[in-house]
């Protein structure tokens, strides 16, 4: 007869996270996911929890690092509108149409059980859902003849663009968050990084403010 250990050691590794299943059926969408959420994940887990497990460096510079999440906040906050201001557009043509795509189906829909670290994760999830959403009325639009091929090809495209922008911008910031520290701040806990760019920061845009979405005429 096997002895029963009284008082067994139980590990501590339980994390907290959002089950979020992804269901996407656009290419344009499966392809955007498959492009930047990853790397984006990854920015945004180093932003909003590693930073915070530093010790006195990240109190150190406790306003420099809320600084970054707000900026990671802005990049959601204009997906989210471009978002919004794209599903507003097609809501005016449709509106205009008579017409209804009711067949229009998708041969390769996929679902993703993600499991999400972050409440920034969850959003940026959330919008890759509503980009699918925007794709499909586009392809809709499309069908009922409310949009030529030239506006839907330049709209998916502008899409992409709005998606993959902030991405580039994220994986740059992550590549300098040297101990948990944005450039600046970097630059301050190890005065020998003084006058040497730090990598991301030889892009030719500046990472923070980040430039504003393009959006395509109303």
């Amino acid at each position: 007869m096997t002895a029963m250990t009284p008082h067994p050691h139980l590990p501590d590794r339980s994390q907290v996270l959002w089950s979020y299943p992804l269901t996407l059926a656009t290419r344009g969408a499966i392809q955007t996911y498959n492009r930047t959420f990853r790397r984006v994940d990854a920015a945004l887990y180093l932003a909003q929890i590693i930073v915070r497990v530093q010790g006195a460096a990240s109190r150190q510079f406790a306003h420099e690092i809320d600084q970054v999440n707000a900026a990671l906040d802005d990049e959601l906050r204009r997906l989210e509108e471009m978002l919004a201001s794209q599903h507003g557009w097609l809501a005016k043509r449709l509106a205009a149409s008579t017409a209804e795509a009711e067949g229009v189906i998708y041969t390769d829909p996929v679902t993703a059980p993600l499991a999400l670290r972050t409440p920034k994760a969850r959003r940026y999830a959330q919008a890759l859902t509503t980009l699918d959403q925007t794709l499909q009325h586009l392809d809709c639009a499309w069908y009922d003849g409310v949009i030529t091929d030239n506006e839907r090809l330049q709209r998916n495209a502008q899409l992409a663009r709005d998606f993959t922008a902030p991405v580039a911008r994220w994986n740059a910031w992550r590549a300098v968050w040297r101990n948990g520290c944005a450039p600046t701040t970097a630059r301050r806990a190890n005065p020998s990084l003084e006058g040497r760019p730090l990598r991301g920061e030889s892009l030719k845009q500046p990472l923070w403010p980040p430039r504003p979405i393009n959006r395509l005429r109303m």
